[in-house]
């Protein structure tokens, strides 16, 4: 019973410490799409610094996480949800097992979207970009997943959908340049 009890509380001081929290470096907050990207198609905000939560995390392998969220709780009505999730990876192969992991947990959510933005569009070594609509066929949100080199990426939009590929690839490029440079530091 005794050794049961210690690996038991071994196991979860390990799980407990296996990853901390960072600052962000000031390069690092390019990569986010964030509510304030969201001005140029009409919407206002308040208090953007109290709605929004970032958080960096380096984990015991070396992989860093980085999160944007807004609003930062389901408490908080907006009419715009960003989740933005940003994975580096310690190699290539790191990034596709987190990549399939990523799309398992997604999968309800993939399902319930109404359509690929544009089937034939592909970022990276696999992607995702899904969209969302509401009855009368309007959109409402898109997912955006993918893996490339050690990028784990996943951006998820409600209240605001972009169902043209190139609005899309405008509206993320400079985010997605942040990106790559940012993994090729790491």
């Amino acid at each position: 019973m005794k050794s049961s009890l210690l690996f038991i509380l071994l196991c979860a001081i390990v799980v407990l410490t296996s990853c901390r929290s960072a600052k962000f470096l000031t390069h690092e907050m390019d990569i986010f799409i964030t509510a304030e990207d969201f001005k140029e198609f009409g919407f206002k905000f308040t208090d953007l610094d109290k709605m929004e939560k970032f958080k960096k995390r380096v984990w015991l392998d070396k992989s860093v996480e980085y999160e944007y969220e807004y609003p930062k709780s389901d408490e908080e009505k907006a009419k715009l949800s960003i989740y933005n999730n940003i994975d580096i990876q310690p190699s290539p192969e790191d990034a596709a097992v987190s990549y399939d992991l990523s799309k398992k947990g997604l999968r309800p959510v993939i399902e319930s979207a109404s359509r690929r933005v544009d089937p034939t569009y592909y970022y990276g070594e696999e992607s995702s970009l899904m969209l969302f609509q509401d009855e009368e066929g309007n959109p409402t949100g898109n997912l955006f997943i993918f893996y490339k080199g050690k990028v784990v990426y996943t951006l998820l939009i409600v209240g605001y959908g972009f169902d043209k590929l190139e609005e899309w690839k405008r509206f993320l490029k400079d985010e997605l340049e942040a990106i790559d440079r940012l993994a090729d530091q790491t």
